[in-house]
């Protein structure tokens, strides 16, 4: 009977903690570069919990809005931690291709709202501390002021757009950075209905998880997802296709350490990614790594002065748990794999100095070798919407019903080829190194069964295409959207040493019959007949990341 109720009272307590995350969670400003990897959503959003394949799986797979969630309660605060999960960290602007940049796959920050209690449902918030880059920052509530920012600095205070009263409030208004994903307070506009977002805006709706219809979506849903049933409860699950790549020691209350995974496999970039028990600041003092998340009454002292702040737990299960049983797998300071973002700058330095040198010292072969470093203006190759397919080139001579279309379905822009022989199309131009570029992506609907799509390519050197440079691969018919990788590197003249400035497609029917080209063609072609559409939402020249340039 005893062991009945306890268990009764757990689950009691931990539907209230998602009913308070439900209510304080966070509308979510998320700017975005990137038609796709902007994103929020869930780490096995490839229907698995290998770390190691989502750089690559990143446009392969819908990516619905979640955030994880965790709760802590001690007697007189609720400590609620949003986690925001994305597939890259990465970089899309011009000249920050100086590599190695340390991009990585996967990616998670995010916050913690510190809640006091008082006698009614939802209490009082009083604290903000959000995460950006390994460094914390912290936000208090000009409605009910009970921090004093003590040995950290105070950054502002929080936004919140929905409120109670003076004194309760909710929804706390977050920026999230596109590229590194930094999250901080959004700024004081968000309050401002007019306000014109340059990304996407996520809130708890109710509606469940949807998908962005575009990076420019103003209301997409996310749902929650518990960080304890989840990322926690497979903390011990490290290994080279698994969730994490190498473990860390925590201590326990009782004087026992323990061994738990801590960073997120994925060998692009040195698992750099990590849980909130992985979080830490370089600079806070006797503060060690994860004690932000996992022991709030001790790591806030250190750093804050909290009126009112002090008590015992109630309910802290990233604190006060059993060991794991199995192999802990190796720690992240002997991991190969692992490597610190201080790690990864020194390692630039030194690989810089390396390639430049490595031609002589004349100054010509410096100069020389220094262009290697440099991506310029080519760092994401992505085209979707309207815009960047209006950019491509065809025969705009074509007639008005055998001309590409581009209707914009609830914010879905699409570009509608029609089946015509000898239709033309093709990419700007670009300069694209093969040591990173390899892939391309096409999200499609097809009218048709076995159309064959093959992809040509130019090198530098290259006045023309020609069918030695290509690859083919067959699409499938389909009235919902599929996504196709197409690997070049499958082409035995694929060259890794050179640079590709365009691309064409070429669509072929079942029977070999040219049913549409992407591709300049020559003045005076005709057009023979039409049958059906190919529909395009993006195509994506895919990468490897900057991350192991010296390597390459």
């Amino acid at each position: 009977m005893l062991v009945t109720s306890c268990s009764s009272v757990l689950a009691l307590e931990k539907a209230e903690h998602r009913a308070l995350a439900e209510y304080y969670a966070p509308v979510i400003y998320q700017e975005a570069h990137s038609v796709v990897l902007d994103s929020i959503t869930r780490f096995d959003f490839d229907g698995d919990w290998n770390g190691a394949n989502n750089w690559r799986n990143a446009y392969l797979y819908d990516l619905p809005g979640y955030v994880y969630y965790a709760v802590i309660e001690s007697t007189k605060h609720y400590f609620v931690t949003y986690a925001f999960y994305h597939v890259r960290d990465y970089t899309a602007r011009p000249f920050e291709g100086f590599a190695p940049k340390t991009e990585h796959e996967n990616d998670m920050e995010g916050c913690t709202l510190t809640i006091e209690k008082d006698r009614t449902r939802w209490g009082k918030p009083v604290l903000l501390e959000t995460l950006a880059h390994d460094h914390f920052y912290v936000y208090e509530n000009p409605h009910n002021r009970r921090v004093n920012a003590g040995n950290a600095p105070d950054d502002g205070a929080i936004v919140f757009l929905k409120q109670e009263d003076e004194t309760h409030h909710r929804q706390p208004a977050l920026y999230i950075e596109p590229e590194g994903h930094g999250v901080k307070a959004a700024p004081n506009q968000v309050k401002d209905s007019n306000y014109q977002h340059p990304g996407m805006i996520y809130r708890f709706a109710g509606r469940g998880a949807e998908l962005p219809q575009s990076n420019k979506d103003p209301d997409v849903s996310y749902d929650l997802i518990s960080m304890e049933e989840t990322l926690w409860a497979k903390r011990n699950e490290v290994g080279n296709t698994s969730l994490y790549c190498c473990t860390d020691s925590y201590a326990l209350p009782n004087g026992q350490t323990v061994s738990i995974g801590c960073s997120f496999n994925g060998p692009i970039g040195s698992c750099s990614a990590k849980p909130p028990w992985g979080w830490d600041q370089a600079d806070d003092g006797p503060i060690k790594k994860g004690d932000w998340f996992r022991d709030p009454l001790f790591a806030y002292n250190q750093q804050l002065r909290v009126e009112g702040f002090a008590g015992k737990y109630i309910y802290n299960p990233y604190l006060q748990f059993a060991p794991g049983n199995g192999n802990p797998g190796p720690t992240c300071e002997d991991s190969p794999e692992s490597k610190t973002v201080k790690e990864a700058a020194t390692s630039t330095l030194f690989g810089v100095a390396k390639v430049l040198l490595s031609g002589g010292l004349s100054s010509k072969k410096i100069g020389d070798q220094a262009k290697q470093l440099f991506m310029t203006e080519t760092v994401l190759l992505e085209w979707a919407g309207k815009v960047e397919f209006e950019r491509w080139d065809w025969n705009k001579s074509l007639t008005a019903p055998l001309l590409p279309s581009f209707p914009n379905i609830k914010l879905v822009e699409e570009m509608r080829i029609p089946v015509v022989q000898n239709f033309a199309f093709s990419s700007p131009g670009f300069k694209a190194p093969t040591r990173y570029f390899d892939s391309l992506i096409l999200k499609y609907r097809a009218s048709e069964n076995n159309i064959m799509a093959k992809i040509y390519w130019r090198y530098e050197d290259m006045t023309e295409f020609d069918e030695t440079h290509s690859q083919s691969a067959s699409l499938k018919k389909s009235d919902q959207w599929i996504r196709e990788r197409i690997d070049l590197t499958g082409s035995k003249n694929w060259d890794k040493g050179k640079t590709i400035t365009q691309i064409k497609i070429e669509i072929f029917s079942p029977s070999d019959q040219k049913l549409a080209t992407i591709s300049p063609v020559t003045s005076g072609s005709q057009p023979i007949s039409i049958s059906g559409q190919v529909l395009i939402n993006y195509i994506i020249f895919d990468r490897n990341s900057f991350s192991d340039t010296f390597e390459r």
